[in-house]
C-alpha cells in the first residue's frame, strides 16, 4: 500500500507541476499581450488628432 501511495503522490506532484507550468506560461502570455496593448494604445493616442482638429472648420476657412 505504501508503494501505491508513493506512486499516487508522484503522479499528483507531476500533475500539479504541469498545472503550475501552464499557469506560469499563461501569465507570461497575458502580461506580454497586455504590454503590447498598452504600447499600441499609447502610440495610437500619440498619433491621433486632437479633438479640436476633428471639429469642422467654417466653410470660408476651408
Amino acid at each position: 500500500m505504501i508503494k501505491a501511495q508513493r506512486i499516487a503522490f508522484e503522479e499528483q506532484a507531476r500533475m500539479y507541476q504541469s498545472m503550475r507550468s501552464f499557469i506560469e506560461e499563461s501569465t507570461r502570455t497575458i502580461r506580454d499581450l497586455a504590454g503590447r496593448i498598452n504600447t499600441d494604445r499609447s502610440s495610437a493616442i500619440d498619433s491621433s488628432p486632437s479633438e479640436s482638429n476633428l471639429e469642422f472648420a467654417p466653410n470660408n476657412h476651408v
